[in-house]
């Protein structure tokens, strides 16, 4: 194996490994640090620069930017959070035009499962009989206008996505290999 090929791999294992960071943390606090999506960024330009040859860099770029301001967009009007914004657009730098469907396709399968989940736990624990563990509902507020916003972690379904791409792009390389 030579060294842009292990180079490579490398930039991809840290995608991964990244993403599944950026999931774990979102579960945990809510939030993505900008150090892993910084990271997640700079690690496709040591890839990109591996492969100067090979990758091309106008689809990540597009897909990227455009992935960023459709997600501001999203983020200004609170559908979803700012580094879910930044992971995604991340993830878009990686997917480029070939991958971008993927991406997209998986976050949002991904995403609307944890939502239906979501809604189905809370369905669940409002039955008396159910032996579910979960803490009881919070009672109604007296405003029937106020919801209670839900804030899932998003950057699970985006992990979701990523590692599709990773796994691609690893596919790829192997098929380019031999």
């Amino acid at each position: 194996m030579d060294l842009p090929l292990l180079t490579s791999y490398l930039c991809l294992a840290g995608f991964a490994g990244l993403s599944l960071a950026a999931a774990v943390t979102d579960i945990q606090r809510r939030r993505i640090p900008n150090g892993i999506t910084l990271v997640i960024a700079l690690l496709f330009g040591i890839y990109f620069l591996v492969n100067f040859g090979e990758a091309e860099w106008i689809g990540p770029l597009v897909v990227g930017s455009v992935l960023l301001v459709l997600g501001f967009i999203l983020f200004a009007m609170n559908l979803l959070g700012a580094g879910d914004v930044k992971m995604l657009a991340a993830a878009g730098l990686w997917s480029g035009f070939t991958y971008a469907p993927e991406l997209l396709l998986v976050t949002g399968l991904t995403g609307g499962i944890m939502g239906f989940a979501y809604i189905l736990g809370d369905r669940l624990r409002r039955i008396p009989w159910m032996p579910l563990s979960l803490p009881d509902p919070e009672p109604e507020d007296q405003d029937a206008s106020k919801k209670k916003q839900v804030y899932l972690p998003y950057g699970v379904a985006i992990c979701a996505g990523a590692l599709v791409v990773a796994l691609q792009k690893a596919r790829d390389l192997s098929v380019g290999a031999f």
